[in-house]
């Protein structure tokens, strides 16, 4: 027995020994000494009874050496391996991932590694924030270049529908045909040049030392519209002609210069009555002075003045080139009947020209109707009237609506008007058929104030 047990250590020394052996020749690896082992332990052999059936089980062969040297070989090492003799422990490059330089050293202890990692997690938020901060700044610069985007869309749209518009104007003007313009200065001056021979007329034919019979009947019904003081004005040699002239230029306004009462449109030859009746009933204001107010207010639509106009302007370029001059020559004559019947009591001056001399002004005012007639410009005439009565006369004098009579000398405001000669210019809008909701004076009206006749009557 004796002998089976030394048997039995002799072979674990000797495999114990050439495990020694064998790993010191493994990797240079260090052998860590066995821990002992208490008597009495359940793993201590030599406390354990022993029995013949432990000799019999657990001999040290061969084989059980081999696998004993080959479990020594695969059991894992117990000390590291040094990091600078082993590649896979090379130092991290921190700044790859934005952190600063740790500090310390790698001997550092367990409260400086915590204080790094700390420092590490805050930079990596600030890191993380950032990238959130340029994450929203890239989303809001897309949000803003999709606005503008969607703005340049919608001017697209807008310019498109301009486009349009302006098209659709273009044909209708080519439809139209070509827009008849007329200065503004050539119109000044016509209406100018009528009113002189109206007073040229007047003192020509109409003044002069004998003396004038004509029942009081006829003279009210002339000459009291215009001034309740008609009387004085025919008794005095003086101021007769601006009654005469007063009458004559009203009378052209009634039956030539008119857009409402009276004949009108004498250049229409036969077909002025139809056209003035048509006219009247299309006319979208019912008085074409007030048309720019109408338009501010609302109360009327541009588009219906600017196609009112437009037909007007048009036709009356196409009448104007089919009406026979002989037609127009005989309505011109029937309004110089009229005149002559009327004023051929007041006429003193017996000269066979004075009804050729009608005629000339006569014609003069139907050239004026004509042009303004054929432009898309409304050019209208406005007599001056008391508000309140409703007269021609009785109100004060408006330096921006009037002006004297040059032989009457100046007026001022607080003179009370007693007789206008001649009414005001106007002219609305222009000549492409815009603006209608503007008005521009081309000539004031003129008038004689109550203080004026009066000083002219005592310089007589």
């Amino acid at each position: 027995m004796p002998l089976i047990k030394s048997k039995k250590h002799d072979s674990k020394s000797m495999g114990t020994k050439k495990s020694e052996k064998d790993l010191k020749n493994h990797h240079d690896v260090p052998v860590t000494s066995a821990e002992p082992v208490e008597a009495g332990s359940r793993t201590d052999p030599a406390s354990e009874p022993f029995s013949p059936e432990r000799q019999e089980t657990e001999p040290m062969t061969e084989s059980s050496k081999e696998r004993a040297d080959e479990d020594l070989e695969e059991k894992p090492e117990l000390v590291p391996k040094d990091p600078a003799r082993d590649s896979s422990h090379a130092p991290i490059d921190r700044t790859s991932f934005g952190l600063g330089p740790r500090t310390g050293t790698g001997q550092s202890s367990i409260i400086n590694e915590q204080v790094n990692l700390e420092h590490d997690h805050q930079q990596l938020l600030a890191l993380h924030q950032q990238a959130l901060d340029e994450k929203r700044g890239q989303e809001d610069l897309v949000e803003h270049y999709k606005n503008q985007y969607q703005q340049q869309v919608e001017r697209n749209k807008q310019l498109e529908q301009s486009w349009k518009k302006a098209t659709n104007e273009l044909r209708k003007f080519r439809q139209q045909g070509p827009v008849h313009k007329v200065d503004d200065d050539f119109l000044k001056g016509l209406w100018t040049s009528i009113r002189y021979d109206c007073r040229n007329w007047a003192s020509t034919y109409c003044l002069g030392g004998q003396r004038v019979v004509v029942t009081e009947e006829k003279v009210t019904k002339l000459f009291s519209a215009f001034t309740p003081e008609f009387m004085k004005y025919l008794r005095s040699a003086r101021l007769r002609s601006s009654l005469i002239e007063s009458f004559l230029i009203h009378e052209l306004l009634f039956k030539v210069l008119t857009r409402t009462l009276g004949p009108g449109l004498l250049w229409a030859g036969r077909h002025g009555q139809a056209l003035k009746s048509l006219q009247t009933y299309l006319e979208p204001a019912r008085d074409i002075i007030d048309t720019p107010s109408l338009l501010v207010d609302k109360t009327l639509k541009p588009a219906d003045v600017q196609e009112y106009h437009a037909w007007r302007a048009k036709t009356a370029m196409l009448l104007s080139e089919k009406v026979s001059a002989e037609s127009v020559s005989q309505r011109i004559k029937e309004v110089v009947n009229s005149l002559s019947d009327d004023l051929g009591d007041f006429v003193v001056n017996k000269k066979p020209t004075h009804k050729d001399d009608l005629t000339s002004i006569v014609k003069k005012a139907v050239e004026l109707d004509q042009e303004i007639q054929k432009s898309k410009a409304i050019f209208a005439f406005q007599s001056l009237y008391n508000p309140k009565s409703g007269e021609s006369y009785g109100f004060y004098f408006n330096t921006q609506l009037m002006e004297s009579e040059s032989s009457y000398g100046e007026a001022t405001t607080d003179m009370i008007v007693e007789l206008v000669v001649a009414p005001c210019f106007h002219k609305i809008g222009t000549g492409d058929g815009q603006g209608y909701d503007q008005t521009s004076m081309l000539a004031k009206a003129s008038v004689v104030c109550a203080e004026s006749r009066k000083k002219a009557e005592r310089m007589q």
